[in-house]
């Protein structure tokens, strides 16, 4: 456990901006480190945004040329993993390939 000394001298608070971390009741909380809050959302900036733009035409084209149904979810997931296992080594590291993959077919199959 870190004293007070410690985390005012090497513990960092990144807070995103949801308005609720402008709240004047957290400020105290606040206090003990040092706090940065991330700039506003920019998608362009955002080099996710740019990956998940680039999968998602991966996708739309490569099943749009498949010759054959896709009508499993373990079928439906080959295909998405040949997509991502395209894209991985320019884009990608397996975290994000990973949760990538569990959103894609959780939200879409």
């Amino acid at each position: 456990m870190l004293d007070e000394e410690q985390i005012r001298d090497k513990v960092w608070l990144v807070i995103d901006n949801l308005p609720v971390h402008y709240a004047y009741a957290l400020k105290r909380a606040y206090e003990p480190f040092h706090v940065l809050f991330l700039p506003a959302y920019t998608s362009p900036a955002n080099p996710q945004e740019h990956v998940w733009a680039t999968t998602k035409k991966e996708l739309a084209v490569h099943f749009a040329r498949l010759d054959h149904p896709v009508t499993t979810q373990a079928g439906f997931e080959a295909e998405v993993d040949f997509i991502l296992s395209q894209v991985k080594a320019k884009y990608l590291n397996r975290t994000f390939i990973d949760r990538m993959k569990y959103y894609l077919v959780s939200k879409l199959f």
